[in-house]
């Protein structure tokens, strides 16, 4: 598999949709029960890592089709989408709700895209974000080939990415 794939999204979200998505997921957790309520752990440094994996499962299912079209870089904690990323970084490490950014309207996601990124969520969102660091961090993936490398490019290509689903 070549690096240099470049494969255009015919019907790609944004990331930043994606992102909403997986903030309001987080913020269904515990809705009407009170047991559950506090259970969102979504912060900034996780929800990169379910964009990262949503990135990787999107690209596997689909023949190389990427979600969406933004870069994913190697950062020291892993896998970081930028714009994403600078959007949410006024949380901090702080929990991220429905209130603490302007987010995109998700109800225009079509619903097989909804059902995908329902799937992703169910497979990584229970998981920490340490534990998706470690997932990111395993040596010979596709974040530690970039991040380790000489390359003054952080870019994870899209062809590295698509091994990286689990």
């Amino acid at each position: 598999m070549s690096d240099d794939i470049n494969i255009q999204p015919k019907e790609s979200l944004s990331a930043k949709t994606v992102a909403s998505y997986f903030i309001k997921k987080a913020g269904e957790l515990g809705d009407g029960n009170e047991e559950l309520s506090g259970n969102n752990d979504l912060t900034n440094l996780k929800l990169q890592k379910l964009l990262y994996f949503a990135q990787a499962e999107h690209l596997q299912k689909y023949n190389g089709v990427p979600l969406f079209s933004e870069e994913i870089h190697a950062w020291k904690y892993g896998p970081v989408v930028p714009e994403v990323y600078n959007w949410l970084k006024d949380n901090g490490s702080l929990v991220i709700t429905e209130f603490d950014a302007d987010l995109d309207d998700t109800d225009t996601i079509p619903a097989d895209k909804r059902e995908f990124l329902d799937n992703v969520w169910d497979k990584y969102g229970n998981l920490s974000a340490w534990s998706l660091v470690q997932m990111t961090h395993k040596q010979g993936s596709a974040w530690d080939r970039i991040y380790h490398s000489d390359n003054c490019d952080r870019t994870i290509p899209l062809a590295q990415i698509m091994v990286e689903a689990v």
